[in-house]
């Protein structure tokens, strides 16, 4: 009797021995389940993480691809702006040179017109001055 005691108590320890071993195989195996998961979650939040800075760095070149945009339109605006501004200073010079041009055409028609006048009334004289002179010289020898 004392042996089969014995022997069942034996069997109990070693039970109890298969049970503990079980309960700690059990418990590593949920750490490391846990530690996967811990790994994972932490995966997770870099892809994540990374995947916002991508996103940031997407918008960030949206936005510097609109102010570039917008910088080149402005540019275009003031470069008509300036081309419009030259065009009419261009018809300005256009203008005020053919109006100098005409002014000096005129100038030089009236110099040409004065200059006959002149030679027309210097002849006249001179013929007038001849005709009297030749007219005293015929007059003063037909009395002698």
């Amino acid at each position: 009797v004392v042996a089969a005691v014995a022997a069942a108590v034996a069997v109990a320890a070693a039970v109890a021995a298969v049970a503990a071993a079980a309960a700690a195989a059990a418990a590593a195996a949920a750490a490391a389940a846990v530690a996967v998961v811990a790994v994972v979650a932490a995966a997770a939040a870099a892809v994540a993480a990374a995947a916002a800075a991508v996103a940031a760095v997407a918008v960030a070149a949206v936005a510097a691809a609109v102010a570039v945009a917008v910088v080149a339109a402005v540019a275009v605006a003031v470069a008509v702006a300036v081309a419009a501004v030259v065009a009419v200073v261009v018809v300005v010079v256009v203008v005020v040179v053919v109006v100098v041009v005409v002014v000096v055409v005129v100038v030089v028609v009236v110099v040409v017109v004065v200059v006959v006048v002149v030679v027309v009334v210097v002849v006249v004289v001179v013929v007038v001055v001849v005709v009297v002179v030749q007219s005293s010289s015929s007059s003063s020898s037909s009395s002698s």
